[in-house]
């Protein structure tokens, strides 16, 4: 059943690249499909598992969302993840992702030479959401340059196949 996880994260990764966007054709039909994998193949407590790993997912990258560091694509994706392997195997996942996509950020905003304003503009979006209680919106974060785009499916997909070749095998994150 996995399989089909694997292929959905593969089409979220070629969209996302392609197009910069993940349609949600995607996520939700996998969300769906992992309830109902879990459901039948453990019953009640897979079922349970199943939503709280959802959950789980969306919340790891709510925040990130929140900010604009990522589309809301990214997010229904980790949650569609979340649903197959439950909580355990969605922090690992997300955990992975999290490190090679940070690299990966990181080294496209050293090639730029952009790192100062990048730091700017997440100095003064948090600034903002701590002085106005709310986030801020496009407009009112100051754009000193075109932003960093990574498609972060594939760093979702990396994160899901690494976790799933070493068996969630990596003691300096679990």
């Amino acid at each position: 059943m996995h399989i089909l996880l694997l292929l959905g994260l593969t089409a979220a990764s070629y969209t996302d690249w392609r197009k910069r966007t993940i349609p949600n054709v995607i996520p939700l039909p996998l969300m769906l499909t992992g309830i109902v994998w879990q459901a039948s193949a453990h019953g009640m407590d897979g079922f349970i598992s199943s939503c709280v790993g959802l959950l789980t997912g969306i919340l790891l990258l709510w925040l990130p969302f929140a900010l604009g560091g990522m589309g809301g694509g990214a997010v229904k994706l980790l949650g569609a993840v979340g649903s197959f392997t439950g909580v355990a195997g969605v922090a690992q996942v997300f955990s992975i992702s999290a490190i090679i996509g940070g690299l990966a950020c990181g080294f496209e905003t050293l090639r730029r030479k952009t790192w100062k304003q990048t730091l700017c503009s997440l100095q003064h979006r948090m600034v903002f959401a701590f002085l106005h209680q709310r986030l801020p919106s496009e407009s009112e974060v100051p754009m000193t340059q075109a932003p960093v785009y990574l498609p972060y499916a594939a760093f979702i997909l990396c994160g899901y196949v690494l976790t799933a070749l070493y068996g969630g095998n990596f003691p300096w994150i679990f």
